[in-house]
C-alpha cells in the first residue's frame, strides 16, 4: 500500500501541542493512530493534545498502568492504549482491538509492537525522535485515506 509521509520539527512542547490539537480537530472517526517513540518522547502529551483538539474537555492522563483510557467527544470516542507493560501475551487485547478497528471511533496506540500483526493497513503512524529536552522531529506516515488530516 502506498503511504504518504512528511517530517516536522518542533522546538517547544507548546508548538507541538498546537499542531496536534489542530490535527485532532480534523478527526472524523475511524482513524487508527500508532505512536512510536522512546520512553518520555511525548507520545502521551501529543495524544492529549489530539483529544483536546477533538473536543475533549478534561486533561486526560497516561494509560501506562491502566492500559487504556477513553476520551468521549461529541462525534466519537477516542480509545487511547499504552501497551508498554503488556508485550507478553496480548491475546485478549487483540480481540478487543479488532472490534474497535471496525467502528467509527478513534484508536490511538502507544507501544504497538505487540499488536502490529492486527493493525489495519489504513492507519496513521507517528514517529517521534527526541532531539533535545524540548525539540522533537516527528515523522507522519499515513495511507492516502487520511490525507485530509495533513492538508
Amino acid at each position: 500500500m502506498k503511504t504518504n509521509s512528511k517530517k516536522l520539527r518542533f522546538d517547544s512542547v507548546k508548538e507541538s501541542r498546537k499542531y496536534f490539537s489542530h490535527l485532532g480537530s480534523k478527526l472524523r472517526g475511524g482513524e487508527v493512530i500508532e505512536f512510536v517513540g522512546d520512553l518520555g518522547s511525548g507520545k502521551t502529551t501529543l495524544t492529549k493534545a489530539i483529544a483536546k483538539g477533538a473536543g475533549y474537555q478534561n486533561e486526560g492522563s497516561s494509560p501506562s498502568f491502566t492500559i487504556s483510557n477513553e476520551y468521549r467527544v461529541d462525534k466519537f470516542t477516542i480509545y487511547h492504549f499504552d501497551f508498554f507493560r503488556i508485550s507478553q501475551n496480548p491475546g485478549i487485547i487483540k480481540y478487543e482491538l479488532n472490534e474497535l478497528f471496525n467502528n467509527k471511533d478513534v484508536v490511538i496506540i502507544e507501544w504497538a509492537d505487540s499488536v502490529l500483526d492486527i493493525l489495519p493497513n489504513n492507519k496513521i503512524k507517528i514517529q517521534i525522535k527526541v532531539l533535545d529536552l524540548n525539540s522533537r522531529e516527528i515523522e507522519l506516515e499515513n495511507s492516502p485515506k487520511f490525507n485530509y488530516l495533513f492538508n
